[in-house]
């Protein structure tokens, strides 16, 4: 739903209110946080008093018991048990004036913890409450035998249940010990009566703020109907004029309209109109302008020789033209909103975006990107991507654009090039070169890992003669019957390679003991069993062998592969079919 804008009437008759309102508003505020802030100072004052008077009114209650014991003891100079039992009865009945919501009451202890006189606690009298505790863990009965230490008796704080509140709240007593009779006699007030007499206060001052914001509220009410009268007297033609460029700019999106200014009321919504129109005639000429430059950049997009597409920020396809539609041989409804994920390689997918999240990030143009993409029918073709970012009239990034070029047959000669730099054509095993590297390779990795290398060079004996007698092209039949049986032999993890005519070289390395005698009397074996060349049956072919072994005769690569040849034309020379060099040096 489209966002309802404010009036900017109303706005001026807002802020003109607020103006007005503003110290009004801010008056009242300080007048009610003083108010507040003395309270809070009085509250304190109320809470001290309070306390001191609750214990002067303690204090002389329990004083005055005190007396009227001693006075009934002089009376009677040996009291006996009905005595006392008339005392306490006495003092049971006391009830006195004081802050709290209920009458002051008092209470006796024997200094042994013998409860003689309780209002609160009936049920423990006559009881031994030395070891009773409070909910805090307070014994309160040791707590007064410290206090009524000094002759003049004290103060003792402790958590008791209040009748009035049903509650465990502090309490405060006064104790006062009668020695004469092993007596101590106490009266207390609890903490939480104080609240009440906070809340009688609370009142009052609640009422006064009333008072206060009810004046305030009168005030602004009064200050609003003010504002709003000169609101409607004086805004009414500036809300007219308003409503005429409203309709101005709902009837200028469609059509190229100008704004009569002979009816506008102010000098100001007069150069407001004149402005306006300038702006829409700039605006349509701008627009067509732009619709002329569009239609020139789809034609020219739709009718180069590569493909071209747009994504957004998510990889999605927005925008392509029919050269790439043909490369990749989806319809035109289901390559709309496909995400370019899905037509990579898992393995891809990483990198491909990476690469377009770099230039998208950086805005900085990147050399040509290849990949494969996966095409309607399931085949692969390489393409080559050139990412640039696509902003909007703002500079705001809203995508990425790319030229996207078949580079598939270029792609595969490539690789067909790489591949035969290090394959033999023939065969199809690794050449000279892809020895040489391999064999360096190895060598590095046995220095490190301590690990044994055997090089086992392979000559095909009467090899030209099955050239001289059947022909090359059986000669070429005869080699790659070689190569299968060398490969059917030796371990897949082996390395062979044909680094001449009728010359091959084997690299067997691993971490555990070899014995090349074995593989090569392996080779010898299979090689020399007879050929069927396309019908024709060749028997003589036998094959010399020559070893060097790593570290054993050589450590460098050079060495290693002179070694092994001279043990090869010693295997040759002397018809035994395979010679390790550390036994032909003996």
């Amino acid at each position: 739903m489209k966002e309802k804008k404010k009036s900017l009437v109303d706005v001026i008759m807002v802020n003109m209110l607020l103006v007005i309102s503003l110290p009004l508003v801010l008056m009242g505020g300080i007048v009610i946080l003083g108010e507040y802030h003395f309270f809070r100072q009085e509250r304190g004052a109320i809470k001290k008093a309070y306390i001191q008077e609750q214990e002067a009114i303690f204090k002389h209650e329990v004083e005055k018991a005190i007396d009227y014991i001693r006075w009934t003891r002089r009376q009677h100079r040996m009291p006996g048990e009905e005595q006392e039992a008339e005392m306490l009865s006495w003092i049971s009945r006391i009830r006195f004036h004081n802050k709290g919501r209920l009458p002051g009451f008092l209470f006796v202890r024997t200094l042994d913890g013998i409860q003689l006189m309780s209002i609160s606690r009936p049920d423990l009298i006559g009881k031994d409450i030395s070891l009773l505790t409070d909910p805090d863990g307070i014994r309160s009965h040791q707590l007064y035998l410290k206090t009524i230490r000094k002759t003049e008796g004290g103060y003792a704080d402790y958590s008791s249940l209040n009748p009035s509140t049903r509650k465990v709240e502090l309490k405060r007593s006064f104790v006062k010990s009668v020695p004469e009779l092993g007596w101590y006699v106490g009266a207390g007030f609890w903490f939480g009566d104080i609240e009440q007499v906070i809340f009688d206060k609370q009142l009052d001052f609640r009422n006064t703020i009333i008072k206060q914001v009810s004046t305030i509220s009168l005030l602004l009410s009064a200050m609003f109907l003010l504002q709003y009268l000169v609101y409607r007297v004086m805004m009414r033609k500036m809300r007219g004029n308003f409503h005429q460029f409203d309709a101005f700019f709902n009837r200028s999106t469609s059509t190229a309209v100008q704004m009569d200014v002979t009816s506008l009321s102010y000098s100001e919504f007069v150069n407001m109109a004149n402005s306006a129109n300038q702006m829409m005639q700039d605006r349509n000429k701008a627009e067509q302008a732009l619709r002329d430059s569009e239609n020139r950049y789809r034609s020219i997009i739709e009718n180069i020789d590569e493909g071209y597409c747009e994504v957004d920020p998510n990889g999605n396809i927005t925008f392509f033209n029919n050269r790439m539609q043909d490369i990749l041989g989806y319809p035109r409804e289901e390559l709309t909103g496909m995400n370019t994920a899905n037509m990579l390689e898992e393995k891809d997918v990483e990198e491909v975006f990476k690469h377009f999240a770099d230039v998208y990030k950086t805005d900085v143009p990147q050399p040509e990107f290849t990949c494969q993409i996966r095409r309607k029918d399931g085949t692969w073709k390489f393409v080559g991507l050139t990412p640039t970012v696509i902003k909007d009239s703002q500079g705001n990034k809203t995508g990425l654009r790319s030229i996207v070029r078949d580079v598939d047959r270029q792609k595969k000669y490539e690789e067909s090039l790489i591949y035969l730099a290090y394959h033999d054509a023939l065969t199809g095993l690794k050449n000279r070169k892809a020895f040489y590297e391999q064999l360096q390779d190895a060598i590095y990795h046995a220095k490190r890992y301590g690990t044994e290398i055997v090089l086992i060079y392979i000559d095909i004996d009467k090899f030209k003669k099955v050239n001289d007698t059947l022909g090359h092209e059986i000669g070429d039949v005869l080699l790659l019957e070689i190569r299968d049986r060398l490969q059917g032999t030796l371990r897949k993890t082996d390395f062979i390679s044909r680094i001449g005519g009728d010359e091959f070289v084997v690299l067997v390395d691993s971490p555990h003991p070899i014995q090349p005698k074995v593989i090569a009397k392996k080779i010898l074996k299979k090689l020399s069993e007879p050929y069927n060349l396309k019908g024709n049956m060749v028997d003589y072919i036998s094959s010399s062998i020559g070893i060097s072994l790593f570290p054993t005769d050589a450590v460098d690569m050079d060495s290693l592969v002179k070694k092994a040849d001279q043990a090869m034309y010693m295997a040759k020379e002397t018809g035994n079919g395979y010679v390790s060099y550390a036994d032909a040096d003996k």
